[in-house]
Formats: C-alpha cells, structure tokens, sequence
C-alpha cells in the first residue's frame, strides 16, 4: 500500500523548494527528473519528507521502505534526520527498481528523505514509500463537500482536478473511495446526480447552511455509501491530488484511539506559496492564535517540527476532516459566514492530526475584510465563546468590543462601526432569533443598507451597552442550549 508519493513539479515551479532540493545539472518534468552525471536530487522537503514519528503516533508500527524506479546507474540514500543530527541509514547503486529501508529500531522515529546521486546520465521515474502492512480501516471512504457561491470558474476547476484523481479511475485501489457533494448557493453550476459526484442548488445561506445542506445530503444515502469520513473544503482553495490521497492512507492505517481525530488540512499564502500561513488553530476565547504562523515551509529546519500539534483545537474549513459517526449527528450552527468551524470543532473536541502534504493555498483573510464581514465577525465570535468560552464574555468582551469602536470613529469609519454595533446588538437577541432567522434574507438586508451617521451611531452604541449588561448573561444560557442540541 502506498502511504506517500514522492512529487516532482515541472520546471520553473514557484514553489520548487517545497518538492526537492537539486546540484549539478536536473532536468525537471511533472512526476520526473533527468539527472546529467554527478548530479544530485534531495527530498529533504516540505512535501516529500517522510515523518516516520507522526506515522507511527498515528498509525502504529509499519514495515515501510522508499521504492524507487530509475533508468540509469545511480546511488540511492535513505537519509535520516533526527534530533537534529543527519545519517545515511541505508544505501544502494543501481539501475531499474532500488528498495531502501532504515533499521527496525529506526523504523518507527525520524525524518526520512531521498538523495539520489547519478553516476551516469539517469532518470528518476517515481519514488513513493510504502508498506506491505495491511490497513486496519480498509472501507475508509470519504465524503468531500464544497460549498461555492459566485466562484464558478474557481470550483469548476477544482471539481474537473477531483475528477482526475484515482478515487475516479476505475483502474486504481482508490476507485470508489471518495464521494463528492457541491453546494452551488448561487445555483449556477449544472445539476449534476451520479454516485459519487453530485451538485446541488441551495439558497444562499452562507457557508454554514451549504455545509450543513451537503451533510444532509450525504446522511440520506448513508446507507448507500457507507461514508467513515466528510472533509468541508473551500471552493476557491488550490490543492494536490495527493493532499486527498494522503489522508485516505492516514485514515485506512489509523489505530483505534485516533480514528476519531479531526485531520486539519494547512493553510498555504496565495501571494508567498512557500509560506504557511496556518497549520491549525487556536481559539484562545477569540483572541486566535494559528499554529506554525508564518512558517517558510521551504526552509529544512521546519522538518522535525512541521507535524507538531501542541495547542491546537480545531481545523478551519479551507480543509478539515471529521469521522462520519461525529458528523452524521452534528450539524454547523446557521450563522451564515465565519466561526462555523470554530464552534464546529470546538464541540467536537480533542486536538486535530496534522500531517505534511496534506494542505491547500487560500488567499489570507485581512484581503477579504468589508464591514459587511465585521458584523459576522462581532456577532459570531460571541456566540461562540456563549457555548465554549463563557468567561471570556461579561465585561471583558464588552471593553473589547468598546475599544474597536473607538478605533472606527477615529477613523470615521461609520459604515463599519454601524455593523459591530449591529452584530453586538444581534447576538443579544439570543439562540431563538437566531434559529428563525432567514439568513439570506437578513444578509441581503444588511448589504443594501447605504447611510451611516455617526450620530445614530452613537445612540446605537449606548443602547446596545446598556442592553449587553443586562442582557449578555441569558442570550449566553441560550446559545449554550443550541449548542447541545445542534
């Protein structure tokens, strides 16, 4: 069974420092590499580091090795990096099919890679590493849902890229293995019903109501599909093929206290491609902290730390993956736009499995704020920490919320400050409004809205402090109830 590909990207890649490390003279092809004598490819990578650790913390002890077809004499080294300390730990010559494997006491820890050296002209013509293991969870399958609004040409590419993968060939092992949900709450794409791939038209209800409606969707046919598994994933997310192929191997050889775990899919700037923006969150009681923040994942010293999970508490859902017995009984809470899957993974609990390769590229977040998002943004945060984080609200969230208001009357900012004042003055109407809220609707009514005064501004903010103090206290009781029952 394969448990991780090593990828080649064409040349010129933008990103090439995430693949493979070269000397000498490398020729580089999708899936190839041609190496002139003396030349050297290394893996010691991002995207092709082995973390035979985070493999064995998760799936127990596997028999592994790094396969290897090549064309043309090369010597081929299994490197280790461990505390630090860089070893060869086995080594080969060869042409044709090289098998590398570390010792059985080195099996289980460490950071592996490939150095290929050529000692004549040679080709690289794949490398993976697997294990002859038997997997504990063969009938692992994957729902994936996505939920899209207004990004046809962004979607459309990423359900043609899904159709490409090996979980829709009918040759692969993988055949059969995923099942496809999109949620079109702009109702633009064709409809589409076959087994494993369908589209939906939905009323825009936001991120959380096009989750929710693919869940549903996918709990109808249960008994059909037999689904272990959803991942919500964004619509306008780049991603790899072997993202997806990665967590079905995770899941397939999980072991028994780790079959529930959420797997969080990492975050990759749009603008700097090497750079991780996030690994994981952290809610701190909205004050959000992101795991591995900012990291240059080109740079090799991230390796023995990049799958590190201390502190993390949930995934966002640019990519996240939760266990179908969680999820057939779960859904997100109707809040339209953002904390859905903060609440989400706060309920279900525990801290989210990272592992590298498994990511996407998505565009950061200070590049789509609009004061129609900060009404969501102040609302939301509230509701949360309702449910999961009580303390963090009473006169502590009241100075927060105060203070930011400050910042937009200094900058005159009027139409922003209306809309925190605005989701303040919403989230005190408690869970019930919140339940029979058309969010649609309540959306549009916001979004028309064209006049601010600093003036009703003001009169607003009084009234919603003087409501906050009296009424914080029983809108939080509220929420906590929706949130057992959701």
């Amino acid at each position: 069974m394969r448990l991780q590909d090593n990828l080649i990207p064409a040349a010129g890649s933008d990103i090439l420092a995430l693949y493979v490390r070269t000397r000498g003279d490398v020729s580089l092809a999708p899936g190839t590499a041609k190496l002139s004598p003396g030349a050297v490819l290394e893996t010691n990578t991002y995207l092709n580091a082995f973390d035979a650790g985070t493999w064995t913390r998760y799936a127990g002890n596997l028999d592994w090795q790094l396969k290897l077809q090549v064309r043309g004499r090369c010597r081929a080294e299994l490197v280790r990096l461990s505390d630090g300390q860089v070893q060869v730990c086995d080594a080969r010559e060869g042409d044709g099919e090289i098998t590398l494997q570390p010792s059985a006491e080195q099996m289980g820890s460490g950071v592996y890679s490939l150095r290929l050296t050529a000692l004549e002209s040679a080709e690289l013509l794949s490398a993976e590493y697997r294990t002859e293991t038997r997997p504990r969870n063969p009938a692992v399958k994957i729902g994936l849902i996505i939920c899209t609004y207004h990004r046809l040409q962004a979607v459309q590419q990423n359900m043609a890229l899904l159709r490409q993968t090996r979980f829709f060939d009918s040759a692969d092992p993988l055949f059969g293995r995923m099942a496809v949900h999109v949620v079109d709450n702009g109702s633009e794409l064709p409809l589409q019903e076959e087994p494993d791939f369908r589209v939906f038209h939905n009323p825009n209800t936001g991120g959380s109501g096009g989750f929710t409606r693919g869940l549903k969707e996918f709990r109808a046919i249960q008994n059909e599909t037999q689904l272990t598994h959803v991942v919500f994933m964004d619509d306008d997310v780049e991603f790899l093929p072997e993202s997806l192929y990665r967590l079905w191997a995770l899941l397939a050889y999980a072991v028994p206290e780790h079959t529930g775990d959420m797997v969080a899919g990492r975050m990759f700037r749009t603008d700097h491609r090497n750079v991780q923006y996030t690994a994981a969150e952290i809610w701190n009681g909205g004050d959000l902290a992101h795991v591995g923040y900012e990291w240059d994942m080109s740079d090799p010293a991230v390796l023995e730390t990049m799958n590190d999970n201390a502190g993390a508490e949930y995934g966002g859902w640019w990519f996240c993956c939760f266990n179908m017995a969680f999820a057939m009984e779960q859904d997100p809470l109707p809040v339209f736009l953002h904390c859905d899957d903060v609440e989400y993974g706060l309920r279900h609990g525990g801290t989210p499995i990272l592992l590298n390769g498994i990511q996407v590229w998505h565009e950061t977040f200070e590049k789509r704020q609009t004061p129609m998002i900060r009404y969501y943004d102040t609302r939301n945060p509230l509701i949360v920490n309702a449910i999961h984080c009580p303390e963090a609200l009473g006169e502590t969230a009241l100075g927060r919320w105060r203070s930011l208001l400050g910042v937009r009357q200094r900058q005159a900012d009027y139409h922003t400050e209306y809309m925190e004042i605005r989701g303040m003055l919403d989230f005190l109407r408690g869970s019930r409004w919140l339940k029979r809220l058309d969010p649609e609707r309540n959306h549009k009514r916001l979004s028309h809205r064209r006049r601010f005064s600093r003036y009703v501004n003001m009169v607003l903010r009084r009234l919603a402090t003087l409501l906050y103090r009296r009424r914080w206290n029983q809108a939080a009781k509220q929420y906590r109830e929706m949130g057992k029952t959701s």
